[in-house]
């Protein structure tokens, strides 16, 4: 992962599929909207993934909105997709997160402690 946290900033990643090691799937993206700490919209290239079209520039928004007693709640927004493949983006973020949380918990996905864990 590599980018650029500012407006008008770039960022590009590449994620490895946990149900086929063999797929990859790249994002390029550009950060339309920047309000740190809380909010940034970036359009994005997404390429193989086979329900994405790479020619089809996707957006995804993100919030963060402090819920107080040290909770935040993150909301994603990211489309548009087809119907047939929402709902299996949905779930992946759902896997993101928890992974995500487990990582910062210091639990790691393996329930062993410290950081570093397998998240």
């Amino acid at each position: 992962m590599r980018g650029s946290t500012e407006l008008g900033g770039r960022h590009h990643h590449v994620k490895v599929r946990d149900t086929d090691p063999t797929t990859r799937v790249a994002t390029d993206g550009v950060y339309t909207e920047y309000f740190e700490p809380d909010v940034f919209v970036s359009r994005e290239r997404i390429t193989g993934d086979p329900g994405i079209d790479p020619d089809v520039p996707l957006e995804l928004r993100v919030e963060f909105n402090d819920m107080g007693r040290d909770r935040t709640l993150v909301r994603i927004i990211q489309g548009p997709y087809e119907p047939d493949v929402a709902g299996w983006h949905g779930q992946a973020w759902e896997k993101e997160l928890t992974r995500l949380a487990a990582f910062l918990d210091g639990t790691g996905l393996d329930g062993s402690k410290g950081k570093g864990a397998s998240a």
